[in-house]
């Protein structure tokens, strides 16, 4: 997965348009993305769900060489639907872009895997928007162990 795939599928997932919606105005033709109809991509790294309401909910991009441009993809397009994400093994990845997405992203968002993510540091970790939260998880972390850091 690159940064323009997954850029393609966050702008694809906030597209959800509700039927109801749709034949009221009758403006836009109805976006069917629905996980139980589209599913996860298979045989690749993407593994993501979509909301119901739009935007994507589970996301495992692990081992894929998306960079910080995917976190502000994510922060734009799924803020308020991402409930965990998977980055563990990205190495493009780092501090700003990851604690950008999670200090923008709601407090549905509980959970981010990070496991093989030796870049992150302290400025991660100890300083992003969501420092001492109990409704957040951040796995894979194994050097730090305090609060909600395993």
């Amino acid at each position: 997965v690159t940064d323009e795939v997954l850029d393609l599928v966050t702008k694809a997932s906030a597209l959800k348009i509700n039927a109801h919606d749709v034949t009221k105005t009758k403006t836009a033709p109805t976006i069917n993305n629905d996980a139980s109809t589209m599913g996860p991509f298979s045989g690749g790294r993407f593994d993501g769900s979509l909301s119901s309401m739009g935007g994507l909910v589970y996301l495992d991009i692990s081992g894929s060489c998306c960079t910080d441009t995917s976190m502000e993809s994510l922060a734009a397009t799924s803020a308020s639907s991402i409930r965990e994400l998977n980055v563990s093994f990205c190495s493009s990845i780092t501090d700003k872009g990851l604690g950008y997405l999670v200090s923008k992203a709601s407090n549905q968002f509980g959970k981010v895997h990070t496991w093989g993510c030796a870049q992150l540091t302290d400025e991660f970790f100890d300083g992003h928007g969501r420092v001492g939260d109990t409704n957040f998880e951040i796995i894979g972390a194994w050097m730090k162990r305090a609060g909600g850091v395993s």
